[in-house]
């Protein structure tokens, strides 16, 4: 994959008329761009955002979404960013008003980084409760991972780290406006910092930045219950 992709579906999304008469942003976020995080699966984190929906509308975007089966795609409307009163209402998935702050620092491709003037609005108060349901969504992510052990660690080891980000957010150990550019290694050092692992995750932590290793069910098993642990102790603090 090369980095033309977003612009090139940026154009193509500029291109139809129906589609652009209700694109409001195209915007391009994530490990690629930053050149963070990037690992032989890593795909483009894209968001665009329209004015309505219609069925008409979907249709047009499906012709052209169809042929990047790749692309880490969020669609927003700005009616799931804000209510009829202008305050903001924004979810997209498991991501809170927190990510606000990653797409306000995103590329936009395309339109206005209608982001911006909402980060003014938000501190760590307001974000808390947002930051604080992925922690748990994340958590219940790698329980899974850890049962299941499927002979490929790299899914543990990504949501491993968006997880102690996310603590260290939560904790207020790095700021809303750096999550975007913090890095694995950093945030590794930081959350060892915070919280007393295990011995035997100690001896994991050592190869959790290295995607092609796997862990073994006796390592997932001991990181796992640590992060029980700290999520817990982030909780009830």
């Amino acid at each position: 994959m090369e980095h033309k992709i977003p612009y090139e579906l940026s154009d193509k999304l500029q291109s139809n008329p129906i589609i652009r008469k209700r694109l409001v942003s195209v915007i391009w976020f994530g490990s690629i761009r930053n050149k963070q995080d990037i690992h032989e699966r890593s795909d483009y984190d894209i968001q665009i955002i329209l004015s309505k929906p219609s069925a008409k509308l979907t249709l047009e975007i499906n012709k052209i979404l169809q042929t990047y089966p790749y692309i880490d795609l969020s669609i927003m409307y700005k009616q799931d960013i804000f209510d009829h009163n202008n305050k903001i209402v924004f979810h997209d998935g498991t991501k809170g008003l927190f990510f606000i702050y990653v797409l306000a620092a995103g590329n936009f491709i395309y339109g206005e980084n209608i982001y911006a003037p909402l980060i003014d609005l938000l501190d760590l108060d307001n974000v808390k409760k947002s930051v604080l349901i992925t922690i748990r969504e994340y958590l219940s992510r790698l329980r899974v991972l850890a049962a299941q052990n499927l002979g490929d660690s790299m899914q543990f080891k990504k949501y491993s780290h968006k997880l102690f980000k996310d603590i260290l957010i939560y904790k207020d150990v790095i700021p809303l406006q750096s999550m975007s550019d913090i890095d694995n290694y950093h945030t590794v050092d930081l959350i060892k910092k915070y919280f007393s692992f295990s011995t035997d995750s100690l001896k994991a932590f050592k190869s959790i930045n290295a995607y092609e290793q796997k862990f073994n069910s006796s390592e997932l098993a001991s990181l796992l219950n640590d992060y029980e642990s700290l999520v817990n102790g982030v909780i009830n603090d």
